[in-house]
């Protein structure tokens, strides 16, 4: 009997022990926004949308259109994907002003509202114009969810007409996107601390889950303008809610949070987000310096990685990662406090890391200024022009860019201010001049 009870103790000691190390599940619930963006914080999300002047095949259903060259396309959200058509209110007006869409995706646009712009205003190279809200209903992994957004279509070329628009007319001057007007929140406590995190829908795609990625041939893609732009839905993580853009940080299939790496994952059709102990990390990181967040991306197509509050070494699984960003809180020899965010580039190295070893991630300190021509100025200068623009850039031992140094707000400040953009650090001035000496010209670098 002692033996028996001595087992079961040892049963229920093993089974409360995987409970604690069980899946965390929270809720999340769709909020959608208005259309009026200085009410706090909301999230810009747009995607360009693919346009063609040839009618859909198959049997559809179509109004009696106005414009003499309709344009189409398709608006693909979670597995439904709808028809539009952009076309003019009349016969007279000459700009596309009006737009159908098969909300019900039942091949029939007939019987849907009818969407004009909401405004129009025109601008010396075109014009630019937004559609009216629009609520709809997509189905998504089972399940019939809502979605708000609207249309956004410009023209960047001063005078056009819809009589005698081409396609190569329509690929180079005309753009349709769809903004997202809409975003999943979730609160929950872990490691008894309370978070309060937003998902926003960037890739326009009605998921809110896409985690972050790049072409494989990334360095070739971003070579002129050298920063690092992944794509992916963004998150934004608090502990106090009040989310700002330094929040933003692409959606990754981990998460290290309180001093634990985690699978995340994100199900729209239950609206739950689970959060599972990660069991795959086989190999430790070592980050020189405290990061209040960054990201890793991995680049042989394992799980990408966030962190929040994370220093020292710390538990991943095997592979290869390219860091893509990081925001770090430092403090200077005057007592002030600094936030430091950055952005990773083509000189970012990627970084090895094998099961049972210790890689230290290149990063931070010492931090290099070095000053650029941009890639654009370049162009500009072997076309005759008699200028050039010069960029003072700050790059990191992992080869990132600060793209932002900013005072903490409430804190007296010791170092000189930005006069026009408080509180940015004062702008850093220049000197050029010949090789004997003689200064050719002085000046200030500006934000902007």
């Amino acid at each position: 009997m002692r033996n028996a009870g001595v087992k079961i103790s040892i049963i229920c000691a093993l089974l409360l022990f995987c409970v604690s190390l069980g899946a965390e599940e929270f809720s999340i619930t769709y909020e959608k926004l208005d259309d009026v963006f200085d009410r706090g914080f909301q999230p810009w999300s747009g995607a360009e949308i693919n346009m063609t002047l040839e009618a859909p095949e198959g049997n559809w259903k179509l109004p009696k259109l106005n414009a003499p060259i309709p344009v189409y396309g398709f608006l693909t959200l979670g597995d439904t994907k709808m028809l539009f058509i952009l076309d003019q209110a009349d016969k007279e007006n000459n700009f596309f002003n009006r737009l159908y869409l098969d909300a019900n995706a039942n091949n029939d646009l007939t019987d849907d509202p009818i969407i004009d712009v909401s405004s129009q205003e025109r601008q010396r190279y075109g014009r630019k114009s937004p559609f009216l809200s629009q609520d709809i209903t997509y189905q998504y992994e089972g399940k019939t969810l809502p979605y708000r957004f609207w249309f956004f279509f410009r023209i960047n070329i001063p005078i056009y007409s819809t009589k005698t628009i081409t396609p190569k007319a329509l690929s180079e001057h005309f753009s349709l996107s769809i903004i997202s007007r809409c975003v999943y929140k979730s609160q929950f406590t872990l490691g008894g601390q309370k978070y309060q995190m937003l998902l926003s829908d960037t890739n326009c795609n009605g998921r809110f889950d896409d985690a972050l990625s790049l072409p494989p041939d990334y360095k070739k893609v971003y070579e002129n303008n050298k920063i690092i732009l992944p794509s992916g839905d963004n998150m934004y993580l608090r502990k106090d809610g009040g989310f700002t853009w330094y929040d933003e940080q692409r959606f990754a299939q981990k998460i290290f949070l309180e001093g634990r790496l985690y699978d995340i994952s994100i199900n729209l059709a239950s609206g739950k987000l689970t959060l599972n102990p990660a069991t795959d990390a086989t190999a430790t990181i070592k980050f020189p310096m405290e990061v209040a967040k960054l990201g890793l991306y991995h680049t042989d197509g394992g799980a990408s990685i966030n962190f929040y509050n994370a220093a020292g070494d710390i538990k991943i699984p095997a592979g290869k990662y390219l860091l893509t960003g990081y925001t770090s809180f430092r403090n200077d020899s005057r007592g002030d406090k600094w936030l430091l965010r950055t952005s990773a580039t083509i000189n970012t190295p990627i970084t090895t890391i094998e099961e049972n070893n210790i890689v230290l991630l290149k990063m931070g300190e010492p931090f290099m200024p070095r000053v650029d021509i941009p890639y654009w100025s370049l162009q500009e200068f072997a076309n005759n022009q008699r200028s050039v623009r010069l960029d003072l850039v700050t790059e990191g031992a992992g080869g990132e860019e600060i793209k932002q140094i900013i005072k903490i707000p409430n804190q007296r400040m010791k170092y000189p201010n930005s006069e026009r953009f408080n509180p940015f650090p004062k702008e850093a001035t220049y000197t050029i001049s010949r090789l004997d000496g003689k200064i050719v010209i002085q000046g200030r670098f500006e934000y902007g």
